[in-house]
């Protein structure tokens, strides 16, 4: 596979020429744009570089009038606009950031076959540009032409002519018919999404995802794409996938890998899945990969507001929380009976047997008995004194799984387990245990008073171990009966 994939990019890359690595920032221009054929000849000869940097966006030039029509492919985490102007397309990028663009053209040249007959060879042309914007300032950086029109195809296509006119007798007259460049059909395939994950950022585990839209003069195709790791182990449930039910997702996988910066050549383990979903109707879609949770807005057609969470790796923790906890029970059981969905399909494989069943759910439960954290005080029992006593808590969190997404230390709570107000905030000691001393108060005049406590840790609602009471302790204080006002 390693192999194929490597002498098609190669293949692909040959037709690239070579351009220097320096990029070019232009000074801000009024936006106009050429009406004329003549205008547009005088822009061609100002612009070479067939673009010019205007004060909010970038006006690509097309590369060639004839029968050609111009389409705008641009790849990025950011939001953009496209228009489309007689002469070229506008385009407009909403943020900072680096968007790839490819401006496309569908070129025609009409072949002669024999003394009458000819036809129509219809070639795409690329040019590839990376845009960077930073605090408004464009600079722009061309990566070169892919050229689709192929001399031997044509050849095929004349030879192919003469052999139907040699073997009928008669003279084979092609006349007006069309022949697409092979190749043509779809140029946003494995080796341009290689090429753009090249040009694009990826996360510290070399992962990456972007909106790819294609501006053509009358549509807009919207893809989102996100590359993971390959694999060839079928996975528990299908690796991009979406948490809307009611939407099925029209995607198209490809292999692809990414270049080393600069010098297009193909690292030596970067072959990846890519996956790309087309845009459904408009509204809100979250989606589901390898690399994390996808938040997008589907408007026009087009994704917006691309937002990528990461996805926990606590086993047990199927709705992302950080934890793992008795709803994450309750969610895996709505899974298994077909009335809910789960974040991380990963983490609910408990037992390692690529499998999701009821065998792990009763490690879940299990786990979450076994663990909890440990509420304990240095006495449990208070004679009748006259002094306002004194209590030190302790609890001692280490046999309990804590949630590994915690960005700083937990924090750890004492509550008064009767009216779940919290009575104090624990000092943390080290090691996952944390004190507190407490004031009791003895001025009710009763004979013997139990008061019962719980601690939290982090404060998490709903979660065992930490606000379920399974770590209650009580104090029993015997209250003296008041002699005078003055023992007070």
């Amino acid at each position: 596979m390693k192999k194929k994939l490597l002498s098609v990019l190669t293949a692909f890359l040959t037709a690239l020429p070579v351009f220097s690595a320096v990029g070019f920032t232009a000074m801000a221009e009024e936006a106009t744009y050429p009406e004329t054929f003549s205008e547009y000849t005088q822009l061609k000869e100002d612009y070479p570089e067939m673009y010019r940097i205007d004060e909010d966006s970038i006006y690509f030039i097309n590369q060639n009038t004839s029968n050609a029509s111009m389409s705008l492919i641009v790849s990025s985490n950011q939001n953009s606009d496209v228009t489309h102007n007689t002469y070229g397309c506008i385009f407009t990028p909403d943020t900072d950031g680096r968007y790839v663009v490819t401006a496309e053209e569908f070129r025609e040249e009409i072949v002669g076959v024999g003394s009458t007959g000819h036809f129509h060879y219809f070639y795409p042309v690329t040019v590839n540009y990376v845009v960077d914007v930073e605090n408004g300032e464009f600079t722009v950086e061309n990566k070169g032409t892919v050229n689709w029109y192929s001399e031997s195809q044509i050849s095929e296509e004349i030879e192919e002519a003469e052999k139907i006119t040699a073997e009928s007798g008669e003279v084979y007259s092609p006349m007006c018919s069309d022949v697409l460049a092979d190749g043509a059909e779809d140029i946003i395939d494995e080796n341009y999404f290689s090429f753009v994950n090249g040009q694009l950022p990826c996360d510290e585990n070399g992962f990456n995802s972007y909106i790819t839209n294609v501006y053509n003069e009358y549509s807009t195709k919207s893809y989102f794409c996100v590359n993971t790791f390959w694999s060839d182990i079928i996975p528990v449930e299908p690796r991009v996938r979406t948490l809307n039910s009611d939407i099925v997702l029209n995607m198209t996988e490809f292999i692809t890998c990414s270049y080393l910066d600069g010098n297009y050549e193909l690292g030596t383990d970067d072959i990846m899945q890519l996956f790309r979903v087309e845009a459904p109707e408009d509204g809100n879609i979250t989606i589901i990969s390898d690399k994390g949770l996808h938040n997008l807005t589907v408007k026009n057609s087009i994704f917006h507001n691309a937002e990528e969470v990461q996805l926990s790796t606590i086993k047990g923790d199927i709705n992302n929380d950080g934890e793992l906890a008795f709803a994450d029970i309750i969610g895996l059981h709505k899974y298994l009976t077909g009335t809910g969905d789960i974040t991380c399909v990963s983490n609910a494989d408990l037992n390692g047997d690529g499998k999701i069943n009821v065998f792990d759910i009763c490690i879940m439960k299990r786990i979450l008995l076994d663990k909890k954290p440990v509420l304990t005080t240095d006495t449990t029992f208070i004679g009748a004194t006259y002094i306002q006593p004194t209590v030190t808590f302790t609890l001692d969190a280490n046999n309990y799984w804590l949630p590994a997404s915690c960005d700083a230390l937990p924090t750890a709570t004492l509550y008064n387990a009767d009216t779940n107000e919290p009575v104090a905030q624990m000092e943390h000691q080290g090691d996952n245990i944390w004190t507190c001393t407490v004031e009791i108060d003895n001025s009710d005049p009763y004979s013997i008073y139990r008061y019962n406590y719980y601690a939290l840790v982090n404060g998490k609602d709903g979660s065992s171990g930490y606000n379920m009471k399974s770590n209650t302790v009580y104090v029993d204080i015997l209250i003296p009966i008041p002699i005078a006002e003055t023992d007070y």
